[in-house]
Formats: structure tokens, C-alpha cells, sequence
């Protein structure tokens, strides 16, 4: 069994979303350095234009530029990859352009933040069936927007959580393999998160059972895809997640070719 040796899913205080004042560059890689990680990678929340910001944030391509700079004079190791988390708004509409996307060294490009209700195309119905044939019809537009590295936190209805287990189980296997088909042929990586892993009873979001995101992943090998790991941190606690990722590692049986080249 393979264990995950790169996080390229890190936020830091550029993602307003980040509020840990500790969340800095240099300290992400001492971090990554004691968790013995050879490669991580930056993946701040961009958006570049004023009408593709949620409300209160702000465009952020100047602080991209700033933080670039930084990550270039860091010396390995880890090996330190500029990155960024964009948006899906809804089929050939998103947050990053391609000239944006060409100065990265990838692109996490989310496909499921319909908690963004006034920026991200919501489910016509909200049912079942309606959030799980979204999900498809998202996920395909960020597969073939030519931006995308990595999709993130796959088929996870954020914004829906109560809808997670029916909505998956609303989705047929045939329509998964066709769908991750296609990820694989674009050479589109799918993120490992421990967002899968089943929350707690009795917080914000209703927990569900590790069978649900399984399924999803082993049709995603299944179909070819390769997969990335990514923390998605906002605080350097929640580095050491990545650890607690070994229970779907040993279900899919991952081997070191089953990573996307971006994790090697």
C-alpha cells in the first residue's frame, strides 16, 4: 500500500477563506518537511474579475504574483508547485481564463461549490436525482473546460449535504464509468481528500458511511482515472489528515501507477 507522500491541495492566507495566521508558506513547508512530504502544492482560491468573486472577497490576481515569488525562492525539499483552486460556474463559465491557468503549474478546478449560490449554477430540482444528474453535468464541464489538473473533492455536493448518499445512490454505475472515462482520457487527475472521510454525528454537515465515497473512487480506477492527495488546509493542523487517508488507500489497493504524474 502506497502512503501519501505529496499534498497538493494548500491554502494559504491568499484564500480569504484561510483565517490561520499561521497558514504561511514557510511554515507549510516545515510542515511538510517534518510530515516527510517530497512535494506539496499551493492551490489558493482564484478568481480574477469583480462579477466572479462571492460577496465580501475580492480579486485576487495580484496576490498570486506576490506569492509566486515566494514560492520560487523556496529550495527543495519538498518541491513546491504554484497552483491554484478555481471555480466551475456552470458549462464554459469559470473563475480563471486560460491565459491565468498557463502561469500555474496546475489547476484544481472545483466543480461542486454550489454553496456559492449566487455565483454557481444550482440543481433545476432539488432532489435526488436532481443534485446527482447536477453533480454529472458540473464535473463534465470542468472535465472539459482545457483547465483542469485535478478535480477535487469529486461528487460531493457542498452546499447539499443532505443529499450526498441519495444523490450518489441516484447515479447509476454505467453513467460513473462513462463519466470518469472521459476524466481519464483528458489525463484529468481525481483528488484523494480526507473531505471523504465521514464526519462526526451531530455537526454542520450529516455524516454518511465510507461506502458512498468509495464507490465513486473505485469506478473512477476502474475507468483509468489517476489520482492526486490533497489536504485541502486551511490551517496546518489539518496537514496531518492526509494521514488518516488509509483506510480508502488499502479499499482501492492504490499502487504508486495509479498517481497522476503531477504527484510523482
Amino acid at each position: 500500500m502506497i502512503n501519501p507522500n505529496h499534498d497538493l491541495h494548500l491554502h494559504t492566507r491568499l484564500s480569504p477563506c484561510c483565517t490561520d495566521v499561521n497558514q504561511t508558506i514557510p511554515n507549510l513547508v516545515a510542515a511538510a518537511r517534518q510530515m516527510g512530504l517530497r512535494k506539496i502544492g499551493m492551490a489558493d482560491h482564484a478568481w480574477l474579475q469583480s462579477d466572479t468573486v462571492p460577496a465580501g472577497w475580492q480579486p485576487n490576481r495580484a496576490g498570486f504574483a506576490v506569492r509566486n515569488r515566494a514560492i520560487a525562492a523556496i529550495t527543495p525539499p519538498p518541491v513546491v508547485l504554484r497552483g491554484c483552486e478555481a471555480d466551475t460556474f456552470g458549462p464554459g463559465r469559470f473563475s480563471i481564463d486560460r491565459r491565468f491557468a498557463a502561469r500555474c503549474d496546475y489547476v484544481i478546478l472545483a466543480a461542486n461549490h454550489f454553496h456559492f449560490r449566487a455565483l454557481v449554477d444550482q440543481p433545476t430540482t432539488v432532489t435526488p436525482q436532481g443534485v446527482g444528474d447536477h453533480m454529472i453535468r458540473m464535473f463534465l464541464a470542468a472535465v472539459r473546460s482545457h483547465l483542469a489538473n485535478i478535480i477535487p473533492h469529486v461528487f460531493m455536493p457542498m452546499g447539499y449535504w443532505e443529499y450526498y448518499e441519495p444523490a450518489i445512490a441516484a447515479i447509476p454505475d454505467k453513467i460513473f464509468l462513462e463519466v470518469f472515462q472521459e476524466t481519464a482520457a483528458a489525463d484529468v487527475a481525481v483528488e484523494i481528500t480526507p473531505v471523504y472521510l465521514p464526519p462526526p454525528p451531530g455537526g454542520i454537515r450529516r455524516t454518511w458511511n465510507l461506502a458512498t465515497p468509495l464507490r465513486v473512487l473505485t469506478l473512477a480506477r476502474q475507468a483509468g482515472c489517476r489520482f492526486v492527495f490533497g489536504s485541502d488546509a486551511h490551517a496546518l493542523v489539518a496537514m496531518s489528515q492526509l494521514r488518516q487517508l488509509s483506510p480508502l488507500i488499502q479499499a482501492l489497493a492504490l499502487e504508486e501507477k495509479d498517481l497522476h504524474p503531477l504527484a510523482r
